[in-house]
C-alpha cells in the first residue's frame, strides 16, 4: 500500500495560507480590542439630556424643589462614570447648562439653589475637562449674588484638580469677598497630588493670605474680621495637606516655613 503523499506547498501558496491562519486569529482580538473602550452615543445618555433641558427650560413651578431634573442629574453622573470620551463630553456640557434655569426667589427672599448646587457638584466630579463650565458661571451676573452657589462653584472646581482650575484658586484667594476667599482656600488644598515645586507655590500663597487677613483683623473693620473667620480655618487644613507640615498660628506656619521652603516635600 503506497503512503499518502506530502502535500506540497510553493512559496506563494504558504504565503497565502499564513495570511488566512493569522487573519483567522487577529480579526476576533480586533473585535475585542474595539469592544474594550466604554460605550458612546449612548440612547440612554441622549435621553437623559434630553429630559433635563427640558427642565431646564420651564419656571419649576410645577416641581417646586427640582426634583426631577436633579434625579435626571445624579442619573447622569452614574452614566459618567460608564461613558466614552463623546458621551461623557455631552454630559458635562449638558450639566453645565442647567445654570441657564431660570428660578425665582422664594417668598422670603432666599434662592432656590439645589438644582444649581447638584450640578456643580456633578462637574466638580467629572474631571479636568469640567473646569470651563465652572469658571463660566463664577462670579456670572447671573449668579453672583448667590453665595451658597458660589461657593460651591469654586470648591467643585478644586475637585477638577485642573491647571486652570488652581490658577483661577490662586486669584480668587486675593479676592475680598470673605465666601470667595475661604472657599478658594479650600480648594488649593485639593493638588496636594502636585509636586514639590507646585505646592510650595500654592503654600506661601496661602501663608500670605492668612498672614494678611490676621493683621488686618486687628483693627475694628468688621469685613476683615469676617475674612479672618472665613480664611482661617479653611487655610489652616490646605496648608497642612499640601506640606505634610503643622502650625497652631499663622505665625508658626511663618516659622516652619523659613525653615522647610527649600526642603524637597517629595521626600
Amino acid at each position: 500500500m503506497n503512503a499518502p503523499c506530502a502535500i506540497m506547498f510553493t512559496p506563494t501558496r504558504r504565503t497565502v495560507l499564513l495570511i488566512l491562519m493569522v487573519g483567522c486569529y487577529a480579526s476576533p482580538v480586533s473585535a475585542l480590542a474595539r469592544q474594550d473602550g466604554p460605550p458612546d452615543n449612548r440612547e440612554a445618555v441622549k435621553g437623559l439630556l434630553d429630559e433635563l433641558a427640558d427642565y431646564v427650560k420651564k419656571s419649576g413651578r410645577d416641581d417646586p424643589g427640582d426634583s426631577s431634573a436633579i434625579k435626571r442629574i445624579n442619573q447622569l453622573c452614574k452614566e459618567f462614570k460608564l461613558s466614552g470620551p463623546k458621551d461623557k463630553k455631552v454630559i458635562i456640557r449638558g450639566l453645565g447648562r442647567v445654570f441657564l434655569a431660570k428660578r425665582r426667589a422664594e417668598k422670603d427672599g432666599s434662592q432656590k439653589t439645589a438644582l444649581f448646587i447638584i450640578a456643580a457638584r456633578g462637574l466638580g466630579g467629572m474631571g479636568t475637562d469640567a473646569s470651563d463650565p465652572l469658571l463660566k458661571w463664577i462670579d456670572s451676573s447671573r449668579h453672583k449674588n448667590d453665595l451658597a452657589l458660589q461657593r460651591e462653584l469654586i470648591l467643585s472646581l478644586g475637585r477638577t484638580k485642573s491647571k486652570k482650575a488652581r490658577n483661577e484658586l490662586q486669584d480668587l484667594l486675593k479676592d475680598v469677598r470673605p465666601t470667595f476667599k475661604g472657599a478658594a482656600a479650600t480648594g488649593l488644598g485639593m493638588f496636594a497630588h502636585e509636586p514639590s515645586k507646585v505646592r510650595k507655590e500654592l503654600f506661601e500663597d496661602l501663608l500670605k493670605a492668612l498672614m494678611q487677613a490676621k493683621a488686618n483683623s486687628l483693627g475694628q473693620n468688621s469685613t476683615a474680621q469676617e475674612i479672618w473667620s472665613a480664611i482661617n480655618a479653611p487655610a489652616t487644613s490646605s496648608m497642612r495637606k499640601l506640606s505634610g507640615g503643622s502650625g497652631s498660628s499663622p505665625e508658626a506656619w511663618q516659622r516652619w516655613w523659613n525653615k522647610n521652603k527649600r526642603r524637597d516635600w517629595d521626600k
